[in-house]
């Protein structure tokens, strides 16, 4: 089952073996040594861990093998060791896509000469002025990785939530349908000091009329493993068109009551200008009667 179903992709060779070993102990975790000598003694040929190394591979995953062959060069890929997504996905049940794509991908991460090239081209629809490396890795795996229905979740820098560079990757989550957000605030990570913030997504398909939000920034971090649990639940609708009307396109995580309030505050002053036109009445006149 977990050949079948588990794959990843790192650059760093060390995180591949540490994953494949976590991956094997927990194939162990509630196995006793009766269990396994009686399986062995029904499967003589086969291992008591499985052969990980076409699941979690050590690649680039940013730079696929079908990468542009006016852009980059056979020699490059080789060099880069660029990941073979098809040949991963060959191996699934579903060829249209993985079921579920998760993560905590490298931000602020140096792109070469060679691999800024690529991204660029690839994703093209989410850059806005120097993305971050995040934004490449959240928009491959829902572009591409995820099938349709797939669902996306991934920790990202909190910056995800308001900044302008991430503004056109926030209009795609939104398009496709954001089914939580979260706002983390600092060290989440240890001693890490950056803001990080949790986005669930589902590429396409049904969705439900709620959207689950939190924000736990303002939490003592000893507390924010029972806090982050306590969702608030709120209109799908009026979630999308605060964030859509909004200037900056930003996630609300909280105060979504005052934000959706001044919104139809401002649609209704707008409809009334309107209808003030409409009477023929110009708008800065000194007399409205």
């Amino acid at each position: 089952m977990l050949t079948a179903c588990i794959y990843g992709v790192d650059l760093d060779p060390i995180a591949v073996q540490v994953a494949q070993m976590s991956l094997c102990l927990k194939v162990l975790e509630d196995e006793t040594q009766e269990a396994l000598a009686r399986e062995k003694s029904l499967f003589p040929k086969e291992t008591y861990l499985p052969d990980l190394d076409q699941n979690v591979v050590h690649a680039n995953s940013l730079v696929p093998l079908s990468a542009y062959p006016d852009l980059i060069s056979d020699e490059y890929l080789a060099r880069s060791n660029a990941v073979d997504w098809a040949a991963l996905m060959a191996r699934t049940s579903r060829r249209s896509g993985f079921d579920a794509v998760v993560g905590n991908p490298p931000w602020g991460a140096e792109l070469d000469e060679g691999a800024a090239r690529v991204v660029r081209k690839l994703h093209q629809p989410v850059i806005v002025r120097m993305p971050d490396t995040y934004i490449y890795f959240a928009h491959l795996s829902i572009d591409s990785l995820l099938r349709p229905g797939g669902r996306f979740g991934m920790v990202l820098p909190g910056t995800l939530l308001n900044q302008t560079d991430a503004a056109a990757l926030r209009r795609y989550l939104v398009d496709h349908g954001v089914d939580a957000v979260a706002n983390l605030g600092e060290a989440v990570f240890g001693d890490a000091t950056n803001t990080t913030c949790l986005i669930v997504a589902t590429k396409g398909g049904k969705h439900s009329d709620q959207i689950l939000v939190n924000d736990v920034r303002d939490v003592q971090a000893e507390a924010r493993e029972i806090a982050i649990t306590r969702w608030t639940s709120i209109d799908r609708a009026e979630w999308e068109t605060a964030v859509r009307s909004d200037k900056s396109t930003t996630f609300f995580t909280r105060d979504f009551g005052r934000v959706a309030a001044m919104h139809y505050a401002r649609t209704a002053l707008g409809t009334l200008a309107d209808a003030i036109d409409d009477l023929g009445i110009q708008r800065g006149s000194p007399r409205m009667s």
